[in-house]
């Protein structure tokens, strides 16, 4: 099901309805700032809508700061509001910027300048982080990477994103670069149905089973309205190398506490240091772009800085066909960029928390996502500074009562993370996640009968055909998030003479009639309500009885309760 909307942001397309929706539920509950953001749009200032800011201490209450949040935060990143500017070029010119600020790095690096920060010089905490990184990598063997070698499902120089999958790219000849040409062939020669596919079509040369190329294909993908956001498109056998480095790194990593597998220490640190104003977050603006390659030579084991070399693209190629030389290791695109930059952001703090002697010593590490003691940042954003990582003044918090890591965002130890329309609604899945984020948001809100009108209100702008009911775990788009009861509503009679009757609903309009509204019904009319239990051995899985009367799941019951968030209420099916 298509909703009709326009490619930009009109008053007539689902995307500003919905919006200014919530823009109108969030400043009936109090908030000045959607009544700014109301404004902007019936004046088609959208460069107001994209710029307004918040005063992230001028809060007294979580409740308040909430609103306000979701407001400026609601379109700050959808990408098709026309403010006559070309985000690609922005995109690139920042690229090229943070390539210059690389080859600045790798000159300095080679011939340091280094000054003294706070007692210690940066050379003390680059070379105890040097031999943090070594004692976790150890040795590097190829043999553990080829294990973890392998395919993303993304685009290639060689493959659109649409074939993008492991599926497409095992067939035909796979690009790869001249100094990693020698590791894909061993990689295809390893997997004996590759090589026999190889042999039969390409001929018994291993020369004739790759496409040689230059490098990485630069391009853009949509960030915001202000600018796109650059990725490298790398050769398909790169990126199958790049990987296993990647997972070797990411195993090790998990050793001294660092999961890159899981968010849930980061979020937990930051909700932390705001409660406590202890712990702070620092976020480093396009810092997959800045590891110049002269740092990964100093802070990694030459061995470890050989392997990535040898399957790094050596020369992106920019949208006008221009052949660009890296001063940078890897970007945005690389199979072991996330895991290197997680790797030296945890040696550089873990170094400095060292030499600095603080009290609280947990660090939490996600990316560019970095969580240390209020006594140990300024310190180590110095250091990052002089590694060649500018520090994001926006979405850094070194005191106050908000801190934001991992898509959490916390102010005073409460969850008041919003939600962004990154895209256009206008399909029927993302519908569904409107509706579910605005569920979600406003169960954890006061009052959440506040947003219960706009809820409704998008809810039936779904078509009564396709309004699918799921649980959460199903994900955000698949339908509209209710709990299991709501979802598997039907429940039969039993009594002693095996007589089946339907328990019908007390009204025509939905009601959920599982366990809990079999409860509240005999509860309504009797003094004592019917026992509750569980029926061991059997696929029904509960039992209500009142008297001789007992109530059975007509469906097999699942052994666990997956509930939509309380708060806003469903209340039509």
């Amino acid at each position: 099901m298509q909703v009709p909307s326009s490619a930009k942001y009109s008053r007539t397309c689902f995307t500003h309805k919905a919006s200014s929706a919530i823009l109108r539920s969030l400043r009936a509950a109090g908030s000045f700032k959607a009544g700014e953001i109301l404004a902007a749009i019936d004046k088609s200032d959208w460069a107001g809508v994209v710029s307004s800011g918040i005063d992230h201490g001028s809060y007294m209450d979580s409740e308040s700061f909430a609103r306000d949040y979701l407001a400026v935060s609601l379109l700050k990143k959808y990408p098709n509001f026309d403010l006559g500017v070309d985000t690609q070029k922005v995109a690139i010119t920042s690229f090229l910027e943070s390539e210059s600020r690389c080859s600045e790095i790798n000159k300095r690096i080679v011939k340091p300048e280094l000054k003294s920060t706070i007692g210690l010089s940066r050379e003390s905490y680059i070379h105890t982080a040097r031999r943090k990184i070594s004692a976790l990598l150890r040795e590097f063997d190829w043999g553990d990477a080829a294990l973890h070698f392998g395919f993303s499902g993304g685009a290639s120089t060689r493959l659109k994103r649409k074939s993008g999958a492991p599926y497409y790219k095992y067939q035909g000849k796979p690009d790869t670069t001249r100094n990693n040409a020698l590791a894909a062939i061993a990689a295809i020669q390893s997997i004996p149905l590759w090589k026999a596919e190889m042999v039969l079509r390409y001929g018994v040369n291993p020369r004739d089973w790759v496409n040689i190329v230059d490098g990485s294909r630069i391009t853009t993908v949509a960030k915001s309205a202000k600018t796109d956001r650059c990725i490298a498109i790398e050769p398909d056998m790169n990126m199958f190398v790049q990987r296993g480095i990647g997972m070797l790194i990411r195993q090790k990593l998990r050793s001294v506490g660092i999961d890159l597998n899981d968010q849930t220490r980061n979020q937990t640190l930051a909700m932390e240091g705001s409660r406590f104003d202890s712990l702070t977050t620092i976020d480093l603006a396009s810092a997959s772009d800045s590891i110049s390659l002269e740092l990964v030579r100093l802070l990694l084991p030459t061995d470890w800085f050989d392997a990535m070399c040898v399957c790094r693209s050596e020369v992106g190629i920019l949208p006008g066909g221009l052949k660009h030389p890296f001063a940078k290791i890897s970007s945005m695109g690389n199979g072991y960029t996330f895991e290197l930059e997680s790797l030296i952001f945890w040696g550089l703090s873990s170094a400095v928390v060292e030499l600095l002697e603080v009290s609280e010593r947990r660090i939490g590490i996600y990316g560019d996502d970095i969580i240390v003691a209020q006594d140990a940042a300024d310190t180590l954003i110095d250091v990052l500074g002089y590694c060649g990582f500018s520090t994001n003044a926006e979405k850094t918090f070194l005191s106050g009562p908000f801190r934001e890591s991992c898509g959490k965002h916390y102010f005073n130890g409460c969850d008041v993370t919003p939600f962004y329309i990154k895209e256009p609604v206008e399909t029927l899945n993302r519908m569904f996640w409107i509706v579910n984020t605005l569920r979600y948001f406003s169960s954890n809100r006061d009052v959440p009968e506040d947003y219960q009108s706009t809820y409704m209100y998008l809810v039936k702008s779904i078509p009564q055909r396709n309004r699918y009911y799921v649980t959460m775990s199903l994900g955000a788009e698949a339908g509209i998030w209710a709990s299991f009861d709501e979802c598997h509503p039907t429940f039969s009679r039993w009594n002693q003479m095996f007589s089946l009757k339907r328990l019908k609903p007390r009204r025509s309009k939905h009601r959920p009639d599982g366990a809990a509204a079999v409860l509240h019904y005999f509860n309504g009319i009797r003094e004592t309500g019917p026992s509750y239990s569980s029926v061991e051995g059997s696929s029904q899985g509960i039992m209500l009885e009142k008297g001789e009367v007992r109530y059975y799941h007509s469906r097999q019951y699942v052994p666990w309760w997956d509930a939509a968030p309380c708060g806003v209420v469903l209340a039509c099916m």
